[in-house]
C-alpha cells in the first residue's frame, strides 16, 4: 500500500513541475497533484478512497495505514449488508419498498 501512495504521489508531484528560478511550484499545482493522486490511488485500489484523506494525511506511511483501514472497514461492511453496499449504504428494505432521501 504504502508503495502505490509512494508512486502516485511522486507521479502527481513531478507532473507539477517548478519553477527552479523562483523555487516554487505554480498556482494550483499542488491541488492539481493531489487530484490527480487520488485518482491514480482509486485506479489502483480498484475502488473509490475518500479525497480528504490526502490532506488528513500528508505522509504516505500514514495515508498507506488509512486506506488499509479504510479498506478493511469497507470490507467488513460489504460482508454485513451483502455486497455491492458501501460504507454507510442501508441495506435493502426489501422488495416494494422506498428508501427515504
Amino acid at each position: 500500500m504504502a508503495e502505490l501512495v509512494s508512486q502516485a504521489w511522486a507521479e502527481a508531484l513531478g507532473m507539477a513541475g517548478s519553477d527552479r528560478e523562483h523555487r516554487h511550484r505554480a498556482p494550483g499545482a499542488i491541488s492539481a497533484a493531489a487530484l490527480r493522486t487520488h485518482g491514480a490511488l482509486c485506479a489502483g485500489l480498484g475502488r473509490g478512497v475518500p479525497v480528504t484523506a490526502l490532506s488528513a494525511q500528508p505522509m504516505v506511511r500514514g495515508l498507506a495505514t488509512f486506506l488499509a483501514v479504510y479498506a478493511a472497514a469497507e470490507a467488513a461492511v460489504k460482508a454485513e449488508t451483502g455486497a455491492g453496499r458501501g460504507p454507510g449504504e442501508p441495506p435493502d428494505a426489501g422488495p416494494g419498498t422506498r428508501r427515504r432521501r
